[in-house]
């Protein structure tokens, strides 16, 4: 009762729209039990923030790339030796 009558006083003296957005979603969130996360804390929630994100899509990029061009290097390799063996044969 007495943090309702603190934000009511906060109220009456702000009279911002802001403030009052404001303390309506803490009030929600308290009523939920939520508490606030800083950037430092939802990186670590969330797998490391923008660096671990850029880095992980670059080595999955180069992962790809390096596949495929030994895919295609195989095939290339495979194709001109069975082409150059068959014409020693022939």
């Amino acid at each position: 009762m007495a943090n309702l009558r603190r934000i009511l006083k906060s109220l009456e003296q702000s009279r911002g729209l802001n403030k009052i957005l404001h303390i309506m979603k803490k009030l929600e969130l308290k009523n939920l039990d939520v508490q606030e996360m800083n950037t430092t804390e939802m990186s670590k929630v969330n797998g490391g923030g923008i660096l671990n994100d850029l880095l992980s899509n670059t080595v999955a990029t180069v992962g790809i790339t390096v596949s495929v061009l030994a895919t295609n290097l195989v095939g290339f390799l495979g194709y001109t030796l069975n082409k150059l063996v068959g014409a020693i044969l022939s």
